[in-house]
């Protein structure tokens, strides 16, 4: 399994919670999402079947770019 922490600023309300986790969960292979609004981030676990590339070029395609990604221990 794989995992990253994303910063995303533009992360601002509920909404952009919603928006991002039900786009991101719809992707092959990805099997946890939770944006956190207070902090900023995304976090994203996802098997072998996809890679984060696909993963952030979606958080671009639906306006919510990652500034900085972490691998957590």
């Amino acid at each position: 399994m794989n995992k990253r922490v994303a910063i995303v600023p533009k992360i601002g309300c509920g909404g952009c919670e919603r928006t991002i986790q039900s786009n991101l969960s719809a992707l092959a292979g990805v099997t946890f999402v939770k944006a956190d609004r207070n902090d900023k981030t995304v976090k994203v676990e996802f098997d072998d079947s996809i890679d984060w590339a696909t993963i952030a070029a979606k958080l671009v395609e639906i306006s919510y770019p990652p500034e900085s990604v972490t691998t957590p221990a």
